[in-house]
C-alpha cells in the first residue's frame, strides 16, 4: 500500500518576526549629546577669541593715543614744569617750618589787661611741649598781676604760666617776670587763630 504524502509549497508562517523594533541606542544618544557639547564649546571659544581680539585692539588704540599725546608736549615744557613743581615743594616745606610770632603777639595783646605793660620778650626751645616765652612786665598792683595770671591760666594757647620776681618800683608799680609755654600751632605760618580773651579791661 502506497502511502502518499502531501507536500505543501506554501511557506509556513514564521512564528516570530525576529527581534522587536528597538529605540535609538544609548551610543547614538551619547554621540548626539557630545556633538551638541562640542558645537557649543566651539561657539564659546570663538566668542572668547573675538572678545580678546577686541580688547587687544582697544589697548593698541589707547596706547597709540597716549603716545600721540606725549609727543604733543614739548620736552622743554615738561622739564620746566618739573623744575617748577620741585621749587613749589621746597617752598611749601619752608613755609611749614617757618615760625611766625604775629599770631602770638596778636593773642598776647588781646589777653593782656590794660593795667599790665610788658617791657621785654624772650623765647627759647627748652621744652618739648613748645617754645618757652619769658616776659618782663609792670602792673598797677598785685591784684592786676593775680588777675593776669588767671587769664593766662585759662588760655587755650598759653600753658603753665609762672609769675616771679615781683617787686615794687618807686612809683608803686609791681615789676614782675612771667614765663609760659606756647602751643606750637600758634606759631605755624598762615594759621588763622581767632582765639580772643573776653578780658579787655583791668583793675
Amino acid at each position: 500500500m502506497v502511502t502518499s504524502s502531501q507536500t505543501s509549497f506554501i511557506p509556513k508562517q514564521p512564528t516570530s518576526l525576529g527581534k522587536s523594533k528597538r529605540h535609538p541606542s544609548r551610543t547614538s544618544l551619547f554621540v548626539a549629546i557630545s556633538g551638541f557639547i562640542l558645537f557649543f564649546s566651539l561657539l564659546a571659544a570663538s566668542g572668547v577669541y573675538g572678545y580678546e581680539r577686541m580688547l587687544l585692539a582697544n589697548v593698541t588704540d589707547m596706547t597709540n593715543r597716549l603716545n600721540r599725546l606725549r609727543s604733543s608736549f614739548e620736552p622743554s615744557l615738561i622739564a620746566e614744569l618739573k623744575r617748577l613743581d620741585t621749587r613749589l615743594d621746597t617752598l611749601d616745606g619752608l613755609l611749614k617750618n617757618h615760625i611766625a610770632f604775629s599770631n602770638f603777639f596778636s593773642l598776647l595783646s588781646n589777653e593782656t589787661l590794660q593795667s599790665i605793660r610788658f617791657t621785654r620778650f624772650e623765647y627759647s626751645y627748652e621744652s618739648v611741649d613748645g617754645p618757652v616765652v619769658r616776659l618782663a612786665g609792670r602792673a598797677s598792683g598785685y591784684s592786676s598781676v593775680a588777675l593776669q595770671s588767671d587769664v593766662f591760666g585759662k588760655s587755650k594757647y598759653f600753658h603753665n604760666p609762672i609769675f616771679s620776681d615781683m617787686t615794687l618800683d618807686n612809683e608803686g608799680n609791681v615789676i614782675f617776670n612771667v614765663s609760659l609755654i606756647i602751643d606750637p600751632v600758634l606759631l605755624e605760618y598762615g594759621t588763622n587763630n581767632t582765639a580772643h580773651s573776653n578780658m579787655t579791661t583791668g583793675l
